[in-house]
């Protein structure tokens, strides 16, 4: 591997969850090539974490405590931010509860972008395509799992790694006003307006269908909302950063009245699964949707 690539680091946000990012930590660090530095921006509202932090003794490991709550969007942009600011080459981006799989995904996933074009802005192990007709994610076939595929998508719980070279040519970070929600893609999109490629390991993909059973999948999409009660407010944000960033960022007006539409569209499904939940998917997807057209960001719920 090109020296260029060593020079590597990480950061995973969290948000309460002190018994489960020990685990994530561990297995970061037992990849075959592990970043030299580890951040981990802290949204908590209690010291857990911080305690945890300090008992690991790791001089590994950098703590950085938010002191409010500034979701996955505003972590993402601070830890990318101090890290890329601090000369690192390369920039895993990661979750919590949602540590590699594989023993070598980073060193696999390092390596393609080594042997690769300089115009890769971003690398991954599992993405999608966005179809801007429908407003829909594409899966890629799995006859097309081979290689370098070029994509629109890449999950922070997918070994997101971000090339820092890019970042300070361009100066383009997530967005932290999305609070939740779409924001790897829609950071992702910048980037790729910028005429940066965006790709994923297409053997690791399908590596990672094969280890999750998810060979042969046909994606399927109904009306009637899938989400626990307790989860629909998820709903509101990825409707609400969806509508507003086709309609602002990427001036894709029509598309954003078609997913607006959709998002009415699934209030009187969501009665089908009784009175208390249809009220709160209403109010959900009606809040989207005004919120989106009003341009009302951040944490709302």
């Amino acid at each position: 591997m090109n020296d260029k690539n060593k020079y590597f680091a990480g950061f995973i946000m969290t948000y309460n969850r002190s018994e489960q990012i020990e685990n994530t930590i561990n297995s970061i660090f037992d990849q075959t090539l592990s970043p030299l530095k580890l951040l981990v921006v802290d949204n908590s509202d209690n010291s857990n974490t911080e305690e945890l932090i300090s008992n690991l003794d790791n001089p590994k490991i950098i703590y950085l405590r938010v002191g409010h709550n500034s979701g996955p969007a505003g972590a993402a942009k601070i830890g990318l931010e101090y890290l890329v600011q601090h000369g690192f080459d390369w920039v895993y981006w990661g979750d919590d509860d949602d540590p590699p799989i594989f023993l070598d995904e980073f060193q696999e996933l390092l390596c393609l972008a080594d042997n690769s074009d300089n115009n890769i802005a971003a690398i991954g192990s599992v993405g999608s395509k966005f179809n801007y007709k429908t407003g829909l994610r594409e899966r890629f076939k799995d006859s097309e799992c081979d290689g370098v595929l070029d994509c629109d998508s890449i999950g922070g719980n997918h070994n997101l790694i971000i090339n820092a070279k890019v970042i300070r040519n361009t100066g383009i970070y997530p967005n932290p006003e999305l609070f939740f929600g779409f924001e790897e893609f829609e950071f992702l999109q910048r980037l790729k307006l910028k005429g940066f490629r965006i790709v994923v390991n297409g053997n690791s993909l399908l590596k990672h269908r094969v280890h999750s059973n998810r060979l042969n999948i046909n994606s399927t999409r109904s009306l009637i909302p899938k989400k626990s009660i307790s989860n629909l407010k998820r709903d509101y944000y990825s409707y609400r950063n969806l509508i507003y960033m086709l309609n602002n960022t990427f001036d894709k007006k029509k598309l954003a009245k078609k997913i607006a539409l959709r998002a009415l569209i699934k209030i009187p499904f969501g009665y089908l699964k009784g009175w208390k939940y249809g009220t709160e998917n209403s109010k959900f997807m009606l809040n989207a949707v005004m919120d989106a057209y009003r341009r009302k960001l951040g944490k709302t719920y």
